[in-house]
C-alpha cells in the first residue's frame, strides 16, 4: 500500500514508501497504528537478514521495489539493497536482501525501521512479501516484541511461503514443508515458550512455520515434518535443530525412502514408469498418506497433514489378490514358470515384482520367476518389487497341468501313391491344459508328407482329436517335361518302323563305297559315312523335336519298407509325442 510519505523525508531518494498496517490477517504487535516501516530491534552484535520479494516471474520483472534498513535512534540509513543486491539474484529478478549486523557498544538493544520503497513511483503495484531471520552462525538476532513470539511489528502469518519454496508446476508442483515440533525433553527445555515443543501428539504447528496461501491464492503448504531434532555426522547443526530447514530434510528423506521401496519411480531402473508418472507418484504418496491435521484436509497451516513415513512406504508393498487356487498349463519341460502377475500378485505403482517361495515344492527361477513342476503343490509365496520389502504371504495350491499324445490305429499299410489317414488325441492331465498346442510329424519315409486338420489345438478339460494324413508317392518312368516342349526319347525308345528307316538310310551311304575307282575310294568311303550320320541325326531330330538335352530322370515313389512315424504335441517349450507304424508297398 502506498503510504503517501516520500523517502526524501527520511534522507532516502525520491519516491513513495510502503504503508505497513494491521489488517484482518496482519497484527500490530505494539499498536503502532499505520506507518511507512516494520520496526525490529537488534541487541549488539545481533544480525538479521532481510528479505523483499514481489509477484513478479524470476528472471523476467520489469518492476523495481528497494529495501532499506534504518536506525531510529540515529535515522541513518545502515543497510539497502536498491540493484538485486542479493548473492544470488539476477537483475531481473523480483527481489531486494541485504544482512545487516549491529555492532553498537551500547548494552541496549536499538530498533529498526524496515522501509521499501517504489523508486521514482515507477513500479507497478505489486503483491510484496517481507521475509527476516537470524542467519545460524549469528551471535544474537532480534529480539522479542511480545510473549507470542513476534519479532517484528507487522506481523502477517497467512501468504508467507516464500519463493520458491510456492512454486506450481505441471505435472506437480514444489511440495512445500511446515515445521512441527518433535517435542523432545531437548527440544522442550531450549523452548519452553514454544507451544508446538510442549504438544507431545505433534498436532501443533510451529509459531513461525509459514502459513498459506500463495499470493495467488494457491494452498501451501503442502505437508508438515518434524523440527527440533538432533543432526549428526555433517553440518555442525545445533542441537536440536529446528526450522523448516529441519522438517524439509524429514520429508526428502521420506521421498528417498519411498524411491527405495518403489524402484520403478527411478529412472533408468527396471521397468521405469516415465516422468510424469513417477514424480505425481511419489507426490502423492507422501501427500495422500500423511497424518490429517487440521480442517479441511488439506489446510494453510499443516497442508496434508504430518509426514507419515511408514504409512506411505506400506504403500508401495505388492499384495495378493488371487485366487487360492491356481490350476497353470505347463510351458517347460518340467512343469510351469510362473511370474507373480499369474499368481495374482500385484504392485500398487505398477513396478515390476519378483515371486519369493516361503514354504512349498516349487522353487525360484530367473527373472523373478518361480518353477512348479507338473501336478498339485501347496506353496506359501511373497512378492517383491525391490528385494528388501517383501508383500504379505500368501498361500496358494499350485496345480501345473501336461498332456499326451496318442495315435489311432497304431499301423497302416498303404501302396506307393496312396494316403494313411491317423487320428492323433490329445489328452489333457492333471487339469485342463489351456494353451495352445502345435502338431507335426517326423521321421518319414522319402517322398511322403503329413498334414493336420486341425493343425494345432487347444484341449482345455477334454481330449481333442485331429486328423493325421500321410501322403506317399508312386513311381513313375518319366519326370513330365517343362511346358511347351516334347518329350525326349533316347535312340533305343524310338518306334522298330523309324528305326528300319534310319537303318536303311545308313545302308545307301555305305553302298556308295562300292562305287568308283578304287584310287578315289578313301575319299568317297569318308564322304559316305558323313551322308549316312547326317541323315541318321536329322531323323532323330524331326522324330523327336528337336533337341540335344540329356535324358530325364526317373521318380523311383515312396520306397517299400516299414516305417517309424513320430507325432508331436508342443506348447511353448513344452513337447510330448506318440509313434505310429506305416508299411508302404
Amino acid at each position: 500500500a502506498d503510504s503517501g510519505v516520500d523517502g526524501t523525508t527520511i534522507g532516502l531518494p525520491a519516491g513513495h514508501l510502503h504503508r505497513f498496517q494491521a489488517t484482518s490477517n496482519t497484527s500490530d504487535v505494539l499498536g503502532l497504528g499505520p506507518r511507512p516501516y516494520d520496526l525490529i530491534e537488534l541487541p549488539t552484535n545481533g544480525e538479521v537478514v532481510v528479505v523483499l520479494e514481489w509477484d513478479d516471474r524470476f528472471g523476467a520483472s520489469t518492476n523495481d521495489y528497494d529495501l532499506f534498513l534504518v536506525e531510529q535512534s540515529t535515522g541513518a540509513v545502515v543497510a539497502r539493497s536498491t540493484n538485486r543486491d542479493c548473492p544470488f539474484a539476477t537483475p531481473r529478478d523480483p527481489v531486494e536482501c541485504f544482512d545487516y549486523t549491529y555492532t553498537a557498544s551500547s548494552p541496549n538493544p536499538d530498533s529498526f525501521h524496515i522501509v521499501i520503497q517504489n523508486p521514482g513511483n515507477s513500479a507497478a503495484v505489486k503483491n510484496l512479501n517481507l521475509f527476516f531471520f537470524e542467519p545460524e552462525c549469528a551471535q544474537h538476532g532480534p529480539v522479542t516484541l511480545a510473549p507470542t513470539h513476534e519479532r517484528h511489528n507487522y506481523n502477517t502469518p497467512s501468504r508467507s511461503v516464500p519463493a520458491e519454496s510456492d512454486a506450481g508446476g505441471s505435472p506437480v508442483s514444489v511440495t512445500s514443508v511446515g515445521a512441527i515440533c518433535s517435542a523432545s525433553t531437548t527440544a522442550a527445555t531450549v523452548f519452553p515458550s514454544d507451544s508446538s515443543c510442549l504438544d507431545a501428539t505433534h498436532s501443533t504447528i510451529e509459531f513461525f512455520s509459514s502459513i498459506g496461501p500463495t499470493v495467488d491464492g494457491r494452498q501451501k503448504p503442502d505437508v508438515s515434518g518434524i523440527d527440533g531434532v538432533s543432526i549428526t555426522g555433517a553440518g555442525s547443526f545445533e542441537n536440536p535443530f529446528f526450522g523448516s530447514s529441519a522438517a524439509t530434510p524429514h520429508a526428502a528423506g521420506v521421498a528417498a525412502l519411498l524411491l527405495q521401496s518403489a524402484p520403478c519411480l527411478l529412472s533408468g531402473a527396471p521397468g521405469a514408469r516415465d516422468d510424469v508418472t513417477a514424480r505425481t507418484t511419489l507426490r502423492n504418496l507422501i501427500l495422500n498418506n500423511a497424518v490429517p491435521l487440521g480442517s479441511p484436509v488439506p489446510n494453510d497451516v499443516f497442508g496434508y497433514g504430518r509426514l507419515d513415513a511408514l504409512a506411505a512406504a506400506n504403500r508401495t508393498l505388492a499384495s495378493a489378490a488371487g485366487a487360492t487356487n491356481q490350476t497353470v498349463s505347463g510351458n517347460v519341460p518340467t512343469g510351469a514358470t510362473l511370474s507373480a502377475a499369474q499368481i495374482g500378485f500385484s504392485d500398487p505403482n505398477m513396478c515390476p515384482l519378483s515371486l519369493n517361495v516361503v514354504t512349498g515344492g516349487c522353487n525360484a527361477g530367473s527373472g523373478g520367476q518361480i518353477n512348479c513342476p507338473f501336478g498339485a503343490h501347496n506353496v506359501t509365496l511373497t512378492a517383491s518389487n525391490n528385494g528388501v520389502t517383501m508383500s504379505p504371504s500368501a498361500s496358494v495350491t499350485i496345480t501345473v497341468t501336461n498332456f499326451a499324445v496318442s495315435v489311432s490305429p497304431a499301423t497302416a499299410s498303404v501302396k506307393a501313391g496312396q494316403s494313411a489317414t491317423y487320428t492323433v488325441s490329445v489328452q489333457p492331465q492333471n487339469g485342463a491344459f489351456s494353451n495352445s498346442i502345435a502338431l507335426a510329424c517326423s521321421n518319414l519315409p522319402g517322398l511322403a508328407s503329413c498334414s493336420f486338420s486341425p493343425s494345432s489345438v487347444t484341449p482345455g478339460a477334454n481330449t481333442v482329436t485331429s486328423m493325421l494324413t500321410v501322403s506317399t508317392t508312386a513311381a513313375s518312368a518319366l519326370v513330365k517335361p517343362p511346358a511347351g516342349h516334347a518329350p525326349q526319347l533316347p535312340l533305343y525308345a524310338l518306334r522298330p518302323r523309324l528305326r528300319l528307316k534310319l537303318g536303311g538310310l545308313a545302308l545307301v551311304g555305305l553302298g556308295l563305297l562300292s562305287v568308283g575307282r578304287r584310287k578315289n575310294r578313301s575319299r568317297r568311303f569318308a564322304l559316305a559315312l558323313g551322308l549316312a550320320l547326317s541323315l541318321v541325326v536329322a531323323a532323330v531330330q524331326a522324330s523327336c523335336g528337336g533337341g540335344g538335352s540329356q535324358p530325364p530322370a526317373s521318380n523311383p515313389g515312396t520306397p517299400a519298407g516299414n516305417y517309424t512315424i513320430t507325432i508331436s504335441g508342443t506348447s511353448s517349450s513344452l513337447a510330448q509325442s506318440a509313434s505310429a507304424a506305416l508299411t508302404v508297398n
